[in-house]
């Protein structure tokens, strides 16, 4: 990438907020991802209960990859949405929604190279909206005139507050362990009961306990006028002895019963609906997962390490990268994960400023400016 040293400017800024994202400004809070590559569980809750300290070169290294996946995902896509939409615009990395600066974790200055290297690797998934033989050249243009600010924040965080999260993070993950295990408890007894109920109707003819259920169940009609006491008499008697109930039993022989109320299949059949209806709607609502290591997934959120990483004297940034405008162009991006070119223009609804699809195919030559009138 060339002019490399006039990409990136370098600054100092507090911690305050910047207020909620706006059309021309996204924010992106960093997670870190996938830290049980570079931790084990044993290195976490060490790190964050007895004030141990955490491999400075390892940790640089698992959050330059984070940076690196960050890039690679978004900026294709906002650059896409600002040239469509065809205004100047940031993405902005460590910063959460509502504008509060989360920060990147970094021991020492965050390396050039990290963001060069991912910028490199996501010119390939950028075109001109409308195909040229110049399309390398105007991509490159947009790369070329990025401007990244890398800030330093000064951050505060105190012992008292960072103990008694942790202390709560701990509790709610044992709470959510608790739920786990009593759903998983009741999914199973409710399990079994709709594998009682739902086998085949030969299943009740030869089990004497769910014929003893079912002449329960008839019995409840006993003595109601629309009801003949001396057929479900039979009925029962039929059930309860354990008599001879023809098992060929087909699709017309039911239709044909249905509504026989001398026949015991009739009463076996209604049993049977009876029960699983009852049954289905108790199915236990799945809860939240437990988590499978507390600490990894602790150490996940950076908003939960700043007191721990601040004593070891961790550095904390916020990465801007202000997407210049080439007037009359728009790009397309390529999602790896839809395997598809897309593109997208920048609006505002009521939960705050999004990306919109377009609604001129990928597959359309295009260099006309999205907005929120043409769609």
């Amino acid at each position: 990438m060339e002019n490399l040293n006039n990409i990136f400017s370098y600054n100092i800024k507090d911690i305050s907020n910047i207020g909620p994202e706006i059309l021309n400004k996204e924010y992106k809070e960093i997670f870190l991802l996938d830290n049980a590559e570079y931790f084990s569980e044993i290195n976490l809750s060490e790190f964050c209960n007895k004030n141990s300290n955490i491999d400075p070169i390892i940790f640089n290294n698992m959050v330059a990859k984070n940076i690196d996946n960050y890039i690679i995902l978004y900026l294709p896509k906002y650059i896409s949405s600002f040239s469509s939409s065809q205004i100047i615009g940031t993405l902005s990395l460590g910063i959460s929604d509502l504008g509060n600066k989360i920060c990147i974790p970094y021991f020492g200055c965050i390396n050039q190279s990290i963001i060069t290297n991912a910028l490199n690797k996501t010119k390939k998934l950028l075109r001109l909206s409308k195909m040229t033989s110049e399309n390398t050249k105007y991509v490159n243009w947009y790369f070329e005139n990025l401007k990244i600010e890398i800030s330093k924040i000064n951050i505060k965080s105190s012992l008292l507050s960072y103990k008694t999260n942790l202390e709560n993070y701990i509790n709610k993950a044992e709470i959510i362990k608790q739920n786990w295990n009593m759903y998983i408890d009741n999914y199973d007894k409710w399990h079994f009961i709709m594998m009682k109920y739902s086998g085949k109707l030969t299943n009740y003819i030869y089990n004497s306990i769910l014929r003893k259920e079912v002449a329960n169940y008839i019995k409840l009609f006993l003595n109601k006028k629309e009801f003949i006491n001396s057929d479900l008499l039979i009925v029962i008697d039929i059930l309860e002895n354990n008599k001879f109930i023809n098992d060929c039993i087909s699709i017309d022989l039911i239709d044909s019963i249905r509504y026989d109320n001398s026949h015991p299949l009739k009463w076996i059949t209604e049993y049977k609906d009876h029960m699983l209806k009852k049954y289905r709607i108790q199915k236990p609502i799945k809860p939240v997962k437990p988590y499978n290591n507390i600490y990894q997934n602790f150490f996940t959120n950076i908003k939960n390490i700043h007191h721990p990483l601040l004593k070891q004297g961790c550095d904390f940034y916020v990465i801007d990268i202000h997407i210049p405008l080439l007037k009359g162009y728009s790009l397309d991006f390529f999602s790896p994960k839809l395997k598809k070119w897309l593109r997208k223009y920048r609006t505002i609804t009521s939960n705050g400023p999004c990306n919109v699809p377009c609604n001129v195919p990928c597959n359309v030559p295009c260099n006309v400016p999205c907005n929120v009138s043409s769609i």
